[in-house]
């Protein structure tokens, strides 16, 4: 069996993310780039997330970028408290849930992290191993 090593910990790669319909509510209404940092447990290929703290994000030179200082912040928050750092909850304003070059490689460069895609065309949940590929995603 492949394991990866990542900034969440040497896993069996994730298959199946599980999220609740109350935390995804607030980011239904898509009306701008929006971003949260995910907090859980991990559970052999599963991901259960338990927890959702909103960052801001950065626009720059007609970007969207993570401001890292709070993204380490909601980590270490979910640290103190016993959860495990998950990944991103990040909304797209217009088109696919699918992550654009950009989110591609910041993924690229947390291999292992859960993006959790929401866009006016759906939700769809993605990580980075030694590849993009998109994983199960279960709303409860």
């Amino acid at each position: 069996m492949h394991t990866s090593s990542s900034i969440i910990g040497p896993e069996s790669p994730i298959r199946r993310v599980v999220i609740s319909s109350h935390i995804l509510k607030s980011f239904q209404v898509i009306e701008e780039e929006r971003l949260a940092v995910l907090g859980g447990d991990i559970k052999d290929e599963e991901t259960l997330v338990n927890e959702v703290k909103e960052i801001k994000g950065i626009y720059s030179a007609g970007t969207f970028r993570i401001d890292f200082r709070e993204w380490y912040e909601a980590v270490q928050s979910f640290k103190i408290r016993g959860l495990k750092y998950i990944g991103i909850l990040h909304s797209h304003s217009y088109g696919r849930p699918i992550p654009s070059p950009l989110d591609t490689l910041r993924m690229s460069e947390c291999p292992g992290e859960v993006w959790i895609i929401v866009s006016p065309k759906g939700i769809r949940a993605w990580t980075y191993d030694l590849q993009l590929r998109e994983i199960d995603l279960v709303i409860v």
